[in-house]
């Protein structure tokens, strides 16, 4: 049985070179084919980026940054801070343990800290045309359900962390007074 030394790292094993353009020239042929199903015209800019919008009201981003192998996808979810934003980061880190309640998704705050994020990442070799439309129709599905849930909790009045005092009227209506 052969061994392998775990700590010393992976075998070195060539990756095959591409070019960035390549990555880029290959994922506008899945956008342009998107498109076509859904008669709208998608194609990456200069910089590697193309904006969805959806009939939710939901924005999705592709993007395949330069000289890079993976394509991303993001949506702004919320402004951030919210009204409840204690609220809204704990529903947020809960879902998304392993992703589970996330489709593979994960939260993250956009660079300048003023929108709550929704994002995915995938190496573009896992893709193929079916993949990589399943991939954009499922995140889009998701962040709009994620968007949709948490703009209903941050307009939700905050819980009290502690039972409140009763009031002398409440206590004096229940027929106690106070000592």
């Amino acid at each position: 049985m052969p061994s392998h030394n775990f700590l010393a790292g992976p075998s070195p094993v060539p990756a095959p070179m591409h070019h960035p353009l390549d990555e880029r020239t290959l994922v506008n042929g899945w956008l342009r084919q998107l498109g076509t199903q859904a008669r709208m015209s998608l194609q990456l800019d200069d910089q590697g980026l193309c904006g969805i919008g959806h009939a939710s009201g939901v924005d999705c981003v592709v993007e395949v940054p330069d000289r890079s192998a993976r394509l991303y996808l993001w949506s702004p979810l919320l402004p951030w801070p919210g009204l409840h934003p204690q609220l809204i980061a704990e529903r947020c880190l809960g879902a998304h343990f392993l992703g589970a309640q996330t489709g593979g998704a994960s939260f993250a705050l956009d660079p300048s800290g003023t929108e709550l994020m929704f994002w995915q990442i995938h190496p573009i070799a896992s893709l193929d045309e079916s993949r990589f439309a399943t991939a954009v129709i499922e995140f889009i599905q998701q962040a709009a359900q994620w968007r949709d849930n948490l703009q209903r909790l941050d307009l939700r009045p905050p819980a009290d962390p502690l039972p409140r005092p009763m009031a002398d009227t409440e206590l004096e209506a229940a027929g106690i007074q106070r000592i």
